[in-house]
């Protein structure tokens, strides 16, 4: 099921007012189970392309709303897609965890280099590309690499055996 995500016309427009000052941006994809109980909100796109809404006073997030709020823990989506809200797509995980997500929204606007934690070393070597990722103020590198494509690889190997704990997904 789809249900639409607003954003306000006037930023400093009024909530209340709805959607005499909001148009549709994008629209989000939600189970059918969930999709009666969240389409009685008005939900708007952060910044971060989250939806979001206000229920007295408060911002809550939809994925938050979908599976729940575990304290210590944070809501993962398993594509990277923040509008992809289905119970099958979301998991609780540790923050730790959540950083090893391999993509982000920042990885298209890189320069240098395309792939999330991969980077070229300062020194000018015959294998400059390396991987590094911090788990837990630890920080865990790959060796060096030719390209950038097999150093992301490696990275990718490494995310996978650094996952410490994982949390089952949510029903």
């Amino acid at each position: 099921m789809l249900i639409p995500v607003y954003k306000l016309t006037h930023p400093g427009a009024c909530k209340s007012k709805g959607r005499a000052n909001a148009r549709v941006v994008s629209y989000a994809l939600v189970d059918d189970s969930d999709g009666p109980v969240l389409s009685l909100h008005f939900w708007t796109a952060r910044k971060d392309g989250y939806a979001q809404t206000s229920v007295r006073g408060k911002n809550i997030l939809m994925h938050h709303m979908v599976v729940g709020r575990v304290i210590g823990c944070d809501v993962s989506h398993e594509n990277a897609n923040p509008l992809d809200n289905r119970r099958s797509n979301l998991r609780h995980c540790s923050r730790s965890d959540n950083v090893l997500n391999p993509s982000d929204r920042l990885r298209v606007n890189r320069k240098s280099c395309p792939f999330r934690g991969v980077s070229r070393d300062r020194k000018p070597l015959s294998k400059p590309w390396r991987g590094k990722v911090t788990v837990l103020g630890v920080i865990h590198q790959t060796k060096r690499f030719a390209t950038a494509e097999e150093a992301s690889l490696a990275l990718a190997e490494l995310r996978k055996a650094l996952r410490v704990r994982e949390f089952p997904k949510a029903p």
